[in-house]
């Protein structure tokens, strides 16, 4: 199945705040205007097929069945984009800065390649890869490693999970 595009909804506190967020970091806006000048639903079109669409935080437990949202400050959920550059991405990465972001990792080498990572205004974490990286993606620049596999000894016992193991994962 291929999907003809896919919206990440996100709770916000301010419409304005996010929408001059986002517009700074130069996404554009789809959807007819609102009431309050801006586009209702609120989206920003991230790529060909992707947009993040912000919720008021009042109706955002509406959408999600009423149920409770996760407290400020815990993250279950990280958007990741890749940049052709990591020029690109340092630029990225400062026009969020300068629009009030906080940066949660700042732009350099990771182990899969260039990266960055911040938090919009509402704490929504966004990382941004360059080069082709991405998490436990290898990035172009480096060759891949052949990994040398040793299988693990079954143990005698009936089950293996939990049984002489303190952390409760199975061992095969």
């Amino acid at each position: 199945m291929k999907l003809d595009r896919v919206t990440v909804c996100l709770p916000t506190k301010n419409r304005q705040v996010s929408h001059a967020f986002y517009a700074a970091l130069g996404f554009v806006t789809v959807g007819e205007l609102g009431d309050d000048g801006l586009p209702e639903p609120l989206q920003f079109e991230i790529s060909v097929g992707l947009r993040v669409m912000l919720i008021p935080t009042r109706g955002f437990g509406w959408v999600i069945g009423n149920r409770k949202r996760s407290p400020r400050n815990t993250h279950e959920c990280l958007l990741v984009i890749g940049l052709a550059t990591d020029a690109a991405v340092d630029k990225l990465m400062r026009r969020a800065q300068d629009a009030g972001g906080k940066i949660a990792m700042e732009a350099g080498n990771q182990k899969w390649g260039y990266a960055g990572a911040f938090a919009d205004p509402d704490g929504h974490m966004w990382q941004v890869n360059g080069a082709g990286g991405a998490p436990g993606v290898p990035s172009r620049r480096r060759p891949l490693r052949a990994a040398t596999v040793t299988p693990r000894r079954r143990r005698s016992s009936p089950s293996s999970i939990g049984h002489d193991n303190p952390r409760g994962t199975s061992t095969v």
